[in-house]
């Protein structure tokens, strides 16, 4: 058409523009540098950080340097040198006990019995908390109270799962001493048709490995007359950072009134299922107590122990009945062979 421009001779002030369709907004972008950016996130993550140090230090003091942790979260105990095995690797027919494992059974098999590298790590694992479990003990009866400062957190439901654990796992006698002032429901928590763990409330009748389960009162004197005949002692916390405060006034009342000795073979159970439990803070909460106690364990939360009614041994998850064999093997390592000055 002979009105159109050319586009060498084009420029924007030959079109025409009505003034009604001129307006005055104008837009701005501003381009941020990357190091603003990652600035920007630090600041926010720095944030983050002093939120959960403020929590944090709800908790009491911590030691600097924990102890090396397991694969349970529990610290892993070494085994003792006399029962490390170390493959020898001859190929002769063997007369040691039939490996056990899934690769040691499968290369015994294929080398027809002339290689036998022995049991796998998990069934050593296994083997050396049955001996601890099991070790013998002498001279009569052997006390382990277990004392919550706090009702609620576990106490019953640990001494039922850790009476089970003895009880499944050594021969003799395993008694659960109820003695709670008001008649507590230990006995309800324990199917004796699926565990040898015996519940009584008669401290006349206890004999073997006597488990108390007591008021959570340290002055009530069913609790000073445990406290004076045991020789161990489980101390119950609950995984929120009050609960695991109530169980560190319980070890410091015990260094103030004359049981040092005695704190200082104390094991702490942590009940993980009690209500408000954060796990993030599981770490902070075990650390503390492996500095001031001689173990600790965590207890999972476990449909079998909630419930309400008698717990099954057998029936716990494979994770609940390691960490009860875990704390049978401390309380086991804590007690002597035979009775050294302990109170009638």
């Amino acid at each position: 058409m002979a009105d159109q421009i050319p586009l060498d001779e084009f420029v924007l002030d030959d079109i025409p523009v009505a003034p009604a369709a001129v307006t005055t907004s104008t837009m701005s972008f501003e381009i941020v540098p990357e190091h603003a950016i990652a600035a920007g996130e630090a600041y926010e993550q720095a944030a983050l950080e002093a939120v959960t140090a403020e929590a944090v230090a709800a908790y009491p003091p911590l030691p600097v340097e924990p102890r090396a942790q397991s694969r349970h979260a529990r610290r892993w105990v070494p085994a003792r040198s006399d029962l490390r095995f170390e493959p020898s690797g001859e190929l002769r027919p063997s007369r040691r006990p039939l490996p056990e494992g899934v690769w040691p059974e499968i290369v015994y098999g294929l080398t027809m019995t002339a290689v036998n590298l022995g049991d796998s790590r998990a069934v050593r694992h296994r083997k050396q908390l049955d001996a601890r479990i099991a070790r013998p003990v002498h001279d009569g009866a052997r006390y382990v109270p277990v004392l919550a400062r706090q009702g609620g957190v576990g106490a019953t439901t640990v001494t039922a799962l850790l009476g089970m654990a003895l009880a499944e796992g050594r021969p003799g006698r395993i008694v659960a001493l109820d003695v709670h002032p008001d008649r507590g429901d230990l006995a309800t928590r324990v199917d004796p048709a699926h565990s040898a763990l015996e519940v009584t409330s008669d401290p006349a009748a206890a004999d073997g490995i006597v488990l108390t389960d007591a008021s959570s009162n340290l002055l009530d004197p069913a609790v000073q007359q445990a406290l004076q005949q045991a020789d161990s002692l489980v101390v119950v916390s609950g995984g929120t950072s009050v609960q695991a405060r109530a169980a560190s006034d319980t070890v410091t009342w015990l260094e103030q009134n004359d049981f040092a000795e005695l704190a200082g073979n104390t094991v702490v159970a942590i009940d993980t299922a009690t209500p408000g439990t954060r796990y993030e803070s599981l770490d902070a909460i075990e650390t503390h107590f492996q500095a001031r106690v001689r173990d600790v364990v965590r207890i999972p939360y476990d449909e079998e122990l909630v419930a309400g009614a008698p717990a099954r041994y057998g029936a716990l998850r494979p994770d609940t009945r390691d960490a009860a064999r875990d704390l049978a093997a401390l309380v086991m390592d804590g007690l002597t062979s035979t009775r050294v000055g302990r109170a009638a």
